[in-house]
């Protein structure tokens, strides 16, 4: 898996911070109730990328108490820092003005 700073579209950004939280959260497994046709497609497009690995879990070693994990991700390591380059710029994009916000003093 290699990856060059490729350009991405919304849906393959959202694709990466979804499959980001399924990485840390439920050790790459994807739940089936949370993805559909067009966001396989989405991730097809980004194997070809070479930003990351997909597949299907098979049955025997689906976990039993998350039977819609059905399919399994995998990050390369620059993929990784990519997604965290892409959350940083979100945040920035997002946080609210300084002018509203206090700093906590603790006491």
């Amino acid at each position: 898996m290699t990856q060059t700073s490729p350009s991405l579209t919304d849906a393959e950004r959202s694709m990466l911070f979804y499959c980001e939280t399924c990485l840390v959260d439920h050790s790459g497994r994807l739940d089936s109730e949370h993805i559909n046709s067009k966001d396989i497609e989405t991730l097809r497009a980004l194997q070809d990328k070479g930003l990351l690995r997909f597949g299907r879990i098979k049955f025997a070693h689906i976990p039993k108490p998350y039977p819609n994990e059905l399919n399994w991700v995998e990050f390369a390591d620059a993929t990784w820092a990519l997604v965290h380059k892409l959350r940083r710029e979100k945040a920035d994009r997002t946080l609210m003005p300084r002018e509203y916000r206090t700093e906590y003093k603790g006491g």
